[in-house]
């Protein structure tokens, strides 16, 4: 019989706990074995759950998530179980910290149970694809098809494709979905890169992008700008999302539908 993958879930939220609770018992390979209201008790608890995935969210009491792995990097200084973190921000300087702490993903809440399934088992090796197949169609590894679904969704929301940071903004959402993890590369990171590409200089791209996104939130498609950044920002206050935030939310956005 198959090894069922065991995880375990970090989260001050009942409700959370049981919700994540019901996605990982709905999948045969995944097994359930707990979960602890904050980093104190789950440090106390990992030794006896021995879960092969933490699911853990970021803020909580006594020791939060940071907190909490750096202890667990220092509890198993070889091999340890799998991390997978949850958030309601994009906060790049957080985002990078956590990948040198050993994070495998990174997800935005609110989190879809599709892609928790899916990103547990690349964490741990099983080809999620295959087990665990949404409705949505697979992207294959070309680039090309890549920023076809980033287009797809960039009309979608009605951007304008004749400002010059579409281009700049297309590239950058298409290196997030070719990354390895969840989270996306530092924005500076993109803007370098982005840059270099197009011959020109990082503030020009940064600059570019922020001004696009800023025309798109007033005259693009508001419900599907709603569907996309409701749990983010709010379109009635003209908040406009972060470059960072923009970027994550609508690499994710790819990879759920696509299982990428």
């Amino acid at each position: 019989m198959k090894k069922k993958i065991r995880v375990m879930a970090i989260d001050n939220n009942i409700d959370v706990c049981e919700m994540l609770e019901a996605v990982i018992k709905s999948d045969p390979d995944l097994e359930w074995v707990g979960y602890a209201e904050d980093g104190v008790l789950a440090l106390e608890a990992i030794s006896n759950l021995n879960p092969d995935v933490i699911v853990l969210d970021i803020i909580m009491p006594r020791l939060n998530g940071v907190a909490f792995l750096e202890q667990l990097t220092t509890m198993y200084p070889g091999e340890k179980p799998k991390v997978i973190m949850l958030s309601a921000v994009a906060q790049q300087d957080i985002i990078k910290s956590l990948s040198n702490l050993g994070v495998d993903y990174y997800l935005l809440k609110p989190i879809d149970a599709t892609t928790l399934i899916n990103r547990i088992k690349q964490a741990t090796g099983l080809d999620s694809v295959q087990t665990y197949r949404s409705q949505g169609p697979a992207l294959r590894e070309s680039g090309k098809d890549i920023e076809a679904h980033v287009a797809k969704l960039l009309f979608e929301l009605r951007m304008p494709t004749y400002f010059k940071g579409y281009s700049y903004l297309k590239d950058a959402i298409c290196m997030a979905v070719e990354d390895s993890h969840v989270y996306a590369p530092t924005t500076v990171d993109l803007y370098e890169r982005i840059a270099e590409r197009h011959k020109t200089t990082p503030p020009v791209v940064e600059a570019a992008i922020r001004y696009t996104i800023g025309k798109t939130w007033k005259r693009g498609d508001t419900e599907q700008l709603n569907k996309l950044f409701g749990a983010f920002s709010d379109l009635n206050d003209k908040r406009v999302p972060t470059n960072s935030l923009f970027i994550t939310r609508a690499a994710e956005e790819i990879k759920v539908n696509s299982l990428y």
